[in-house]
């Protein structure tokens, strides 16, 4: 619905609203938080004008509840797609002019889309605007348009449509224009006091697998009050729900990766978003960013990894295997990049080494002290006699936190001839016995009874 710049050109104007602020960026970075307003007009060979609506907006609604498209002309050109709108659905009478180089080459009314040249565009009007297209637009006729956006004086680099002012001055507004009620994930921009730091801010909204609310999301006004705790001077809403999405390429990544969970099952596909991106020339490395399991229970492996960074961040492709791993004396051992960790528990510092170049990164180690209860599910079970299942485990700490841990870590036995289990899988015998699985972990023990 909103504004939408790309590389200093305009790809979609404002809507014609008083109550949608936008955020854009001048040709010299200079950041903007403001009502853009479009102005614009279409001017015939005969002298005639009309006034020009909107650039390739799509039909929205009016503050006066009035679609925008009613006696509006508006302009499409190759950045609305390959073919214009045509005929709309719920209006008559929609003309359109088809522009090529200056010169008007057809005039359609209530027809459907039709292909937009790449060196011209379309001419879209209802009723009065219609009307100004049939009366002064005649196929081989020449044609116009002049338009501004303000504020930005026509110099905007980028610029994304948003919604209601969420902090002016530092301070919440006397009121939203617009207010989207309820707890949801929430898309933000920010600027600070001085116009040099920009903050991009997304809430999450999501439930675990098991119907858990992991993040609740936050109302409006909760928003604007964690915005203005950070120190952001003004600020301006995005859309939010399932359309609000980050994402970052970490430190040694080529590619961005997810930084947020979406609210819903899926990454929604989204008409615009605003991306920040490094120009800086390739570097040498001067740094490995190191990742891996943040938490690992003694005794169990995970498997950590690096990647190179040169001195404008950047990153640099390095071998795999030319990396080495450490750790200090007594907690643990890698065998190449995956780590054992030994019985103690506390912080284990993991260091990344290649030539003079280092990288570190932290893993909590839980010991046996830490650990309150081995858990086996299903706690108990009954199976048909040569049938298979899985069984999973978790072990859960004093502090009341859980861990999923592999089968593989763990001692098992079978009691009597109920059957035999393999990495957690038990498959029963032939005969109808009952018995007893037995699983040890870090002098923890567990029993599930068979039947």
């Amino acid at each position: 619905i909103g504004l939408a710049y790309q590389g200093g050109k305009l790809v979609e104007s404002p809507a014609r609203r008083n109550d949608m602020f936008g955020f854009g960026l001048t040709m010299d970075k200079a950041p903007l938080i403001e009502i853009f307003d479009f102005a614009g007009r279409v001017t015939a060979a005969n002298g005639e004008s009309f006034f020009l609506a909107g650039i390739n907006k799509p039909d929205y609604l009016l503050q006066s509840s009035v679609s925008s498209d009613v006696d509006a002309l508006n302009l499409y050109n190759t950045l609305w797609g390959t073919t214009s709108r045509g005929k709309l659905p719920d209006l008559t009478g929609v003309v359109e002019a088809v522009v090529q180089d200056g010169v008007v080459k057809q005039v359609l009314t209530d027809q459907p889309g039709v292909a937009i040249p790449a060196n011209g565009y379309i001419l879209q009007g209802h009723g009065q605007a219609a009307n100004f297209i049939k009366d002064n637009l005649q196929p081989g006729s020449a044609v116009s348009y002049t338009y501004t956006v303000e504020p930005g004086g026509g110099a905007l680099f980028a610029a994304v449509g948003g919604q209601a002012l969420l902090v002016q001055d530092g301070k919440l507004p006397a009121y939203f224009t617009q207010n989207i009620t309820g707890k949801h994930a929430r898309t933000a921009v920010g600027i600070s006091k001085d116009g040099n730091t920009l903050y991009l801010v997304a809430v999450e909204k999501y439930t675990d697998s098991g119907g858990t609310a992991v993040s609740v999301g936050m109302t409006q006004e909760e928003l604007a009050d964690f915005l203005i705790s950070i120190g952001v001077w003004r600020a301006v809403n995005l859309d939010g729900g399932g359309s609000t999405t980050l994402a970052a390429r970490n430190l040694g990544d080529f590619d961005a990766s997810l930084v947020n969970q979406p609210q819903g099952t899926t990454q929604r596909r989204v008409p615009d978003a605003l991306g920040i991106f490094s120009l800086a020339p390739p570097g040498t490395l001067a740094g490995l960013a190191v990742s891996g399991p943040g938490v690992l229970l003694a005794g169990t492996s995970g498997k950590f990894v690096a990647g190179g960074y040169d001195q404008y961040h950047n990153p640099v492709r390095i071998s795999a295997g030319s990396i080495s791993f450490s750790t200090p004396p007594g907690t643990g051992n890698f065998r190449g990049s995956e780590f054992t960790a030994a019985g103690a528990s506390g912080d284990v510092t993991v260091t990344a080494s290649l030539g003079s170049v280092s990288g570190t990164a932290v893993v909590r180690v839980i010991g046996p002290d830490m650990i309150s209860k081995l858990v086996i599910s299903p706690g108990t079970l009954e199976i048909e006699p040569g049938k298979s299942t899985q069984l999973s485990l978790q072990v859960k700490t004093y502090s009341g936190e859980t861990f999923d841990i592999k089968p593989v870590d763990v001692i098992w036995s079978v009691d009597g001839s109920v059957g035999q289990i393999v990495d957690g899988k038990f498959t029963a015998g032939q005969n109808a016995v009952t018995g007893l699985i037995t699983a040890t972990f870090q002098g923890l023990t567990a029993t599930v009874p068979v039947t």
